[in-house]
């Protein structure tokens, strides 16, 4: 079955789930892609929302380097969004990533610092920062 990019982004997802810092802001609001819909203003923040943005694997898909950015939003300012980015970057900067349920492990790093900004069709701050993702399993 090898090394899937899903399988990944559980890894990443659930690792900032069970951190109390990135809890005690999002409630479980770790998504793992953007929204379809950017008129919906109904979703609750502040969130992070993980997004793959390439990498590579080797041929039996056993081990793989997922490259992805995190995004923190708020609507409340744009300190939430970076309090929520570095609480984010504490958790999985420089860490072994693995749970019991998942057949796969691996460790993640900061590769660029994050930029800020206003996004008009959420009306929220955001901070991105790129972050790598070596896994096998």
């Amino acid at each position: 079955m090898g090394n899937d990019i899903t399988m990944s982004l559980q890894l990443l997802r659930r690792t900032l789930i069970d951190d109390l810092g990135v809890q005690n802001l999002v409630e479980g609001r770790v998504y793992t892609s953007h929204f379809i819909d950017y008129d919906s203003k109904t979703t609750p923040m502040p969130l992070i929302i993980l997004d793959p943005i390439g990498g590579q694997s080797n041929y039996s898909t056993e081990m793989q380097r997922l490259l992805f950015h995190v995004y923190s939003y708020s609507q409340s300012s744009s300190a939430e969004a970076g309090t929520l980015y570095h609480k984010a970057y504490i958790a999985l900067n420089g860490k072994a990533l693995s749970r019991s349920t998942l057949r796969m492990g691996g460790y993640a790093y900061e590769m660029e610092r994050p930029l800020t900004g206003f996004n008009k069709d959420i009306n929220g701050w955001f901070y991105r920062g790129t972050f790598v993702l070596n896994s096998a399993g």
